[in-house]
């Protein structure tokens, strides 16, 4: 009786065993991208898009090639300054209530009052009811990349939950996702979410969601070593190579979303043209690549990023590592030998000790500084970060964008810390000022060559972005810790 009873019991464990691994794969843990207690993405500076982008859906999305694709909205049509966009119909958010044409309205309001309501209108100059499911998004300038910022920016809250209590929104948020908010748990930060069986795109397949608080790369590999974790999609290269060795776990890359950029600000370089062009040309940016962890660079040929250059990548020919031509330039320059100072935060020391010998080798002394990223900020606003080294670029965005943030007249001219000159600036006002894209062209290429000879910076080769999660998942896409979009209903058991 006695070994029957062992043999039950022995029985009962090992079933209990098998629930649990069953139950375990149930659950998908990832960890956050950034670390906030509110997620109301209307209002918050900084929000997990981990959470918000699993509870909230936005009208358009990046599919797996990082194009616009629809999401709330089921299809649209341009037609000059006006985009006609139809809404899925049957939609209905967590609470019960439905998502239609005044739900988009009223999140419109919303964001227009919020951290981000200063951008939206340089996107869009109104969004107006047409009928219960269609509304037209009013294009603020014929350029704008509307849908490209509403792939990312636009999310949609329940308007009941919303104007019901906006505090508590900010920590228990309603929305039409593929996952609905359970808690926060107070003391770890961990964020559990539920699946909605009834989304849109189809249920999920894990069951449950936990956010995890941030982790350094390392201790993140560890975690996904052991199982504890299953995404990640911010690790660093170091450990993304430890990752790509070992069979438990799946890595990816993406590039062409950001890349690094050398930028130069306040003086001496804003009133030398020729200072500017000589630590343009004396930089190997293969090396800075080298020096940063990667073995294959793509090397940069614009100054911005293949997702926001397009077609006009390589139109304009841009500096790269002549140390001679560096020395001629800085002959002509009014360099004296004073020290020169590189002002980056902890990510990007290792590119700018690069940046500092090829400077060094031509004559120019350096010193860097490590800065946190609330002074590197504010050395960017108050135009005294000099040399600096960072990733420029964006998941939305388009050159005749940027080119006018960095003129005279844009967000980063207008702080004094670069060099500005009339003729790029009516260059590129007369470029804006046409509507048709083919006649627009050849002017942006015209603003775009005047902003470039002035120096002000130099892209230095494309930023990669990892990915490392769990072999045993399948539907993961690289380009998610590129975008900073996740898509995590997607993920599923490999076959």
């Amino acid at each position: 009786m006695k070994k029957l009873l062992s043999l039950v019991l022995a029985l009962l464990m090992a079933l209990s065993a098998v629930t649990a691994v069953a139950e375990g794969k149930d659950t998908l843990v990832v960890t956050a991208l950034t670390s906030s207690e509110s997620f109301d993405p209307h209002t918050a500076n900084e929000f997990d898009r981990m959470v918000v982008n699993s509870v909230m859906d936005t009208l358009f999305m990046y599919d797996e090639n990082g194009k616009p694709a629809p999401c709330l909205a089921e299809s649209w049509e341009e037609n000059g300054l006006d985009i006609t966009v139809h809404l899925r119909q049957g939609v209905s958010f967590h609470d019960g209530t439905p998502f239609n044409a005044d739900a988009v309205l009223k999140n419109y309001e919303y964001e227009l009052a919020g951290e981000y309501g200063a951008l939206l209108p340089t996107y869009v100059s109104s969004i107006d009811k047409v009928d219960d499911y269609t509304v037209t998004l009013v294009k603020a300038s014929s350029y704008a990349s509307v849908i490209d910022y509403f792939c990312s920016y636009f999310y949609m809250a329940s308007p009941a939950a919303y104007d019901a209590d906006p505090t508590g929104f900010a920590t228990h948020p309603v929305g039409t996702g593929a996952y609905v908010f359970d808690h926060r748990d107070a003391a770890t930060g961990y964020v559990y979410l539920t699946a909605n069986e009834d989304y849109f795109q189809g249920a999920p397949h894990f069951k449950k969601l936990e956010v995890h608080t941030m982790l350094d790369s390392a201790t993140a590999l560890i975690a996904m070593e052991n199982g504890e974790l299953d995404l990640c999609l911010t690790p660093s290269i170091s450990d993304f190579e430890l990752a790509s060795e070992n069979s438990a776990l799946k890595t990816g890359t993406t590039t062409g979303w950001t890349q690094m950029t050398m930028m130069l600000m306040g003086e001496p370089y804003r009133s030398d043209i020729n200072l500017r062009k000589a630590i343009l040309y004396a930089v190997n940016a293969e090396n800075a690549a080298i020096y940063y962890g990667m073995t294959e660079p793509v090397l940069s040929k614009d100054m911005f990023a293949s997702a926001i250059m397009r077609d006009y990548s390589g139109t304009v020919e841009m500096p790269s590592y002549d140390p001679e031509v560096a020395k001629q330039y800085l002959a002509a320059s009014n360099y004296n030998g004073e020290t020169l100072e590189i002002n980056v935060t902890s990510l990007y020391e290792q590119v700018a000790v690069s940046v500092g010998y090829d400077l060094e080798s031509i004559g120019i002394k350096t010193v860097i500084n490590v800065v946190d990223m609330n002074t590197w900020v504010s050395k960017i606003f108050d135009g005294t970060v000099g040399i600096t080294t960072s990733p420029l670029g964006g998941s939305y965005g388009c050159l005749e964008e940027m080119l006018l943030t960095f003129a005279g007249q844009g967000y980063y001219g207008s702080l004094g810390g670069l060099a500005i000159d009339a003729d790029a600036d009516a260059a590129l006002d007369k470029a804006l000022a046409v509507a048709d894209a083919a006649e627009r062209f050849p002017l942006t290429v015209e603003a775009y060559e005047k902003q470039a000879a002035l120096g002000n910076m130099r892209g230095l080769f494309e930023d990669i972005f990892h990915v490392v999660y769990r072999a045993e998942l399948s539907g993961v896409e690289t380009k998610w810790a590129a975008s900073g979009v996740p898509y995590l209903y997607k993920v599923t058991a490999a076959e």
